[in-house]
């Protein structure tokens, strides 16, 4: 079983809302004395999440959606410069 402490950024901006998120594994000397450095440096405790998913799995799943819609944003903006592309040959 794994076990990960997430670290909430500083804010950056008084109207950044919502500040990165960090999960780090603590679980090593490196992984706390990250851990150590980050707090240190004003970032904020936010929790735990203990699984048996790696780091990479668990940050993938925690930001599907947001791949999801950068991939759909993606799409349309190649559908868009297709269409001008096509435009521009036409004229």
């Amino acid at each position: 079983m794994n076990k990960y402490v997430m670290l909430q950024e500083p804010k950056q901006k008084e109207y950044d809302t919502a500040p990165q998120i960090l999960i780090i594994d603590n679980s090593t000397a490196t992984g706390k004395a990250k851990v150590e450095k980050l707090v240190n440096q004003g970032y904020r405790f936010a929790g735990t999440i203990e699984t048996e998913l790696s780091e990479s799995s668990v940050r993938s799943g925690i930001c599907r959606d947001r791949i999801d819609r950068l991939e759909a944003y993606q799409s349309r903006m190649r559908e868009a410069m297709n269409i001008i592309g096509n435009t521009l040959e036409t004229v």
